[in-house]
């Protein structure tokens, strides 16, 4: 198959700087040279099948087997992406006559970021459902996921989310910083998040005198993102929101303890509707109000949000002006926000929560 796709890289190469035929990114937006885009296009799209950890796929199979020579596993758990790992889990499923879980953390075939185009999604698409036919139950990271991955191959699919490292809780909770700090931790994906309906709610408040600037700060942590900042200048909210780069992950969940409220852009596009920001499970160790903005109401981030009590979520500009406007009262009243979470609810997201989800599957199938 690889010697058949490498006869068409010229064609590809051709095909991937030409308008319209440059596979998408599934990343934060970085615009790419024509000439890097034909090179992804041609190694990624089409020498690397189905992704470029391919070459481990024999490699990771001999392991397995030299290593369970004596007494071999009970079932294969197998997670993707990348899609090779599900490759060898049903490869080594089949060796050995062991049922066979297949994850899918997100879509594959079915993922409307698919950044490839119509010749290899059909190859893809063969590939995943031959590799699905050997499965005995399929787990996914989301509700929406569910309904995907089950209605396209007709299998049994149960969520698991991803959670939280219960020793992360900040049970023993951190002075908070004085000034009415929002923070906001994390890569932002240009054109499925969208800070600028926080930028106007604050610019609006602070032209009314209801915040006061010398007072607020909304910090973000991560890559420095020069559309970010030019978004913060046009809203003449520089020395209010500042970004301070990358640090590491310690230092992120430290500075999300000591914020009064952490900020949680929700995903604007309508076909992400119901997929969890990876934040918001971080967040929800932390134990401080989660102000979730954007994308659309009634979604599965909202319901998180609404059983754990963990926060609020606001859609539109007038939404977000009047509960921050809510919160910065109650920072002036009493020197904080308050965080009412239910520990119990939130509980059922940590790792102990999902591993009995796991345990459940297996239950299940063995």
């Amino acid at each position: 198959f690889k010697r058949m796709l490498s006869r068409k890289v010229g064609a590809a190469v051709s095909q991937a700087a030409g308008a319209g035929s440059a596979a998408l990114n599934y990343g934060a937006g970085q615009r790419e040279s024509p000439l890097a885009r034909a090179r992804r296009f041609v190694f990624d799209a089409w020498l690397n099948f189905p992704d470029p950890q391919s070459r481990w796929y024999e490699p990771a199979v001999r392991a397995m087997v030299g290593r369970s020579a004596v007494k071999h596993p009970d079932v294969i758990w197998a997670t993707g992406g990348p899609w090779t790992s599900l490759l060898v889990g049903k490869r080594l499923a089949q060796q050995w006559a062991v049922p066979f879980v297949a994850d899918f953390r997100d879509p594959w075939k079915k993922n409307h970021n698919y950044p490839y185009g119509k010749i290899r999604r059909y190859f893809e698409e063969k590939l995943e459902k031959k590799i699905i036919s050997n499965a005995d139950i399929l787990t996914t990271a989301a509700p929406v996921y569910t309904k995907k991955q089950g209605d396209f191959h007709k299998k049994t699919t149960v969520t698991i989310p991803n959670g939280f490292d219960p020793e992360n809780l900040n049970n023993l909770p951190v002075s908070l910083i004085k000034k009415f700090t929002t923070t906001y931790a994390g890569t932002i994906y240009t054109g499925k998040q969208d800070p600028e309906k926080l930028f106007t709610a604050l610019k609006n408040l602070i032209s009314q005198k209801i915040i006061n600037p010398e007072d607020v700060e909304v910090r973000f942590y991560g890559s420095f993102q020069y559309w970010l900042e030019n978004e913060i200048i046009n809203h003449n909210l520089t020395g209010v929101a500042k970004q301070y780069g990358r640090i590491s992950r310690q230092e992120s969940l430290q500075k999300q303890k000591e914020s009064h409220l952490l900020l949680l852009l929700n995903w604007e596009d309508p076909k992400e509707k119901g997929v969890y920001p990876l934040k918001i499970f971080e967040y929800l160790s932390s134990q401080r109000p989660i102000f979730a903005t954007g994308g659309f109401p009634k979604d599965d981030v909202e319901k998180v949000i609404t059983e754990t009590k963990a926060g609020i979520y606001v859609s539109t500009v007038e939404e977000i002006e009047n509960a921050l406007a809510g919160f910065y009262k109650e920072y002036k009243d009493t020197g904080k926000v308050a965080f009412r979470g239910i520990l119990e609810e939130i509980n059922k997201y940590s790792y102990r929560a999902m591993a009995e989800k796991f345990a459940a599957v297996l239950n299940k199938i063995t």
